[in-house]
């Protein structure tokens, strides 16, 4: 799942707190963000995050996400890489 991201970027978002309890909302690094992902899903295995807007930056991209399983907006779920 994380095969696009480069070795040292990172997921900032809440709902990395909200799955995992990390308190900063941050996995860094390929692994990490893939085994993040790969346990969200398995808590989860009904969770669809539906893409509403993308803002892409020299070193971040900013998304905008629905969590249709909650049904709520998850906002500034970023991917930066360094």
């Amino acid at each position: 799942m994380s095969c696009h991201y480069s070795v040292d970027c990172e997921l900032i978002s809440p709902f990395i707190n909200k799955l995992s309890g990390i308190k900063k909302g941050v996995s860094k690094g390929k692994q990490n963000i893939g085994e993040f992902w790969e346990m969200a899903l398995d808590k989860l295995p009904e969770l669809r995050l539906e893409m509403i807007d993308v803002a892409v930056y020299v070193n971040y991209a900013n998304v905008s996400c629905f969590d249709s399983y909650e049904h709520e907006s998850l906002k500034n779920i970023v991917i930066k890489s360094n």
